[in-house]
């Protein structure tokens, strides 16, 4: 992490992906707008006025969508000025007075605004992929099938792609090594991906179709109750496994420990078997994604997370041993007192005795210390 005037600088390799990241959904919030703006359907305007007159919840979409797409845009083309850039993806050292600055010892400015862009396109997604009719219209959907394609579309790439890039920013702070930053950025669009999954089920269920006795009895509408209620576990489960391998991280200085990976796959293997029992549920022929729609779309795409992220927890096993700094610098101490304490004769080899009274003190193990003595001899190696 080189340091530029005074401030702590990530590397400029990262930034190009994350600047085509915010160019992109600029893209896709102007095609929401563009859809949503020349929308001609009768059912839209108030044909009894003397001007078309668009209904609240078109004109909320309109709006959140033009602000989801001055933000991206701004952002995406500050990316190309340096002193923007700079002070977009910096975080100050902690030497600061004022307290904007003190908050900037915490996250880069790129953070929050990733996070407020989430919420307006979350939000604006929400307005235009609602299953049921406002006023005996509709926008992208109409029950669980597609009825705006462009804006279908549209959408859900512009809700993935500002979840995608919050989860790129905010895996920054983790502190970790590549392939922990890789599993972190996972963690996160699983979990995101599991609670779009669990609402668009439960929204379904709770919707015109899956009213009364009759219709809530249907597989149809038993589906989309038991997929909704999986998916929250799901995402319960993702919220758990990312806290902990966040926490994990942090207390070794970026390394991933043994038992950090087997409680990650441990968790990942219950959010795949969880997942491919929702797809099997929603894709079944009477199940509520049997045809292409928000059901089907986020059912498919959240068990595609699942499986990376499963795979990502296969491969930590296969990444070379991660020496545990604390733990290396407690065991080499202990072995230099050692050496230290025990005496040598003249032309004789040094006893190590860590069974005398000098040495019991050094018989104590750190209360986070998680290696084990092969662990340390395979870290000195890598470290060597």
């Amino acid at each position: 992490m080189a340091v530029l005037s005074g401030t702590l600088a990530v590397c400029t390799a990262a930034l190009y992906p994350r600047c085509d990241l915010w160019l992109t959904l600029a893209v896709t919030q102007l095609v929401s707008i563009g859809s949503l703006y020349t929308s001609s359907s009768s059912n839209i305007y108030d044909s009894n006025a003397p001007q078309p007159q668009r209904i609240a919840v078109e004109v909320a979409a309109l709006t959140l969508s033009s602000l989801s797409f001055a933000l991206s845009f701004l952002v995406g083309v500050g990316y190309f000025h340096r002193p923007f850039r700079e002070y977009l993806t910096t975080i100050v050292p902690p030497n600061s007075d004022s307290s904007i600055k003190k908050l900037r010892e915490l996250a880069t400015v790129e953070q929050p605004l990733s996070l407020f862009l989430l919420v307006l396109v979350s939000i604006q997604s929400g307005l235009v992929l609602w299953p049921s009719s406002t006023n005996g219209s509709y926008l992208a959907v109409a029950g669980s099938e597609i009825w705006n394609t462009t804006l279908f579309y549209a959408t859900w790439i512009g809700l993935y792609g500002a979840a995608y890039l919050t989860a790129t920013v905010s895996s920054m702070n983790c502190n970790g090594k590549d392939d922990v930053v890789y599993s972190m950025k996972l963690w996160c669009m699983v979990l995101f991906s599991s609670t779009c999954a669990s609402a668009t089920l439960l929204i379904l269920h709770s919707g015109p179709m899956c009213q009364g006795m009759a219709l809530a009895e249907t597989t149809y509408c038993s589906s989309s109750l038991t997929a909704g209620v999986l998916g929250f576990a799901s995402a319960v489960l993702s919220f758990l496994g990312g806290s902990y391998l966040l926490h994990s991280t942090r207390r070794n200085r970026g390394w991933r420990s043994s038992r950090t990976r087997w409680i990650g796959l441990l968790c990942a293997s219950l959010i795949l078997g969880i997942h491919s029992i929702i797809v099997t549920l929603v894709s079944s022929p009477s199940g509520p994604g049997n045809q292409v729609g928000s059901v089907f779309q986020v059912s498919w795409l959240t068990w595609i997370f699942s499986v990376l992220l499963w795979k990502s927890c296969i491969e930590s096993f296969f990444v070379s041993p991660a020496p545990v700094l604390a733990n290396l610098k407690f065991r080499e101490k202990r072995h230099k007192r050692r050496v230290t304490d025990v005496s040598m004769p003249s032309g004789g080899t040094i006893i190590d005795d860590e069974s005398g009274p000098q040495n019991r003190e050094l018989d104590v193990v750190e209360e986070d210390n998680e290696g084990s003595d092969s662990e340390y001899a395979e870290s000195k190696s890598t470290v060597s």
